[in-house]
């Protein structure tokens, strides 16, 4: 059994009526846990940023349902179907 699996269930030790709400306690725990790992990757983030560790480092992605396709078949036109979206990805500093 995985430790996360363990930990839950030991959390949600309550007795419960059914099956079903013991289910739904244990699925409303690890959505209580990603969200604070959420956070909490973010503020190291964060730190890690602001100490120079690390920094943001800009993306752009094209973005068309199979490429592959749309190349064979419009090869003088594809590219107007191409979606393009920026976003930053965290990135370590090289020592």
């Amino acid at each position: 059994m995985d430790k996360v699996q363990k930990l839950i269930e030991t959390i949600v030790l309550e007795e419960r009526e059914t099956l079903e709400e013991t289910i739904k306690a244990q699925l409303d725990m690890i959505k209580e846990v990603e969200d604070s790992l959420k956070s909490l990757k973010q503020e190291y983030r964060d730190e890690a940023i602001a100490n120079g560790f690390a920094h943001n480092a800009p993306r752009a992605r094209a973005i068309v349902p199979n490429l592959a396709w749309w190349q064979a078949k419009h090869p003088r036109t594809w590219n107007k179907y191409i979606k393009y979206s920026a976003s930053n990805i965290f990135t370590w500093n090289k020592k």
